[in-house]
């Protein structure tokens, strides 16, 4: 199922590509899983996001993924099993201007 990604329990999708944030931390278990970031207009900039990652909700504990570190949006990732228990997003506009952005992160059923 999607899980809708939220700072401070407001969800981010919709809203200004312009605001960086750390997303709330979200459990997701020993599900496949794909990110989809993408962006609803023209865009100048390079924002990035980074997939953090722990076993434990201690915010000191995230570690980012390497597959998902300081990545260039808009992308698609994915990872064919979560080893890790929590997940949170990491996202830096850079400076980027454009529309909004949009987090579609969906549990894969296996």
């Amino acid at each position: 199922g999607t899980i809708t990604i939220r700072e401070s329990g407001t969800p981010v999708n919709g809203t200004a590509i312009t605001s960086s944030f750390t997303s709330d931390v979200f459990e997701i278990g020993g599900f496949a899983w794909t990110l989809n970031v993408w962006f609803d207009g023209a865009i100048t900039g390079s924002p990035t996001f980074s997939v953090q990652v722990s076993n434990d909700t201690d915010t000191d504990s995230f570690i980012s993924l390497g597959c998902a570190n300081n990545t260039q949006a808009p992308t698609i990732i994915g990872d064919g099993i979560a080893e890790y228990k929590y997940f949170r997003i990491v996202y830096s506009d850079n400076g980027a201007t454009g529309g909004d952005k949009y987090f579609d992160f969906k549990r894969v059923c296996q």
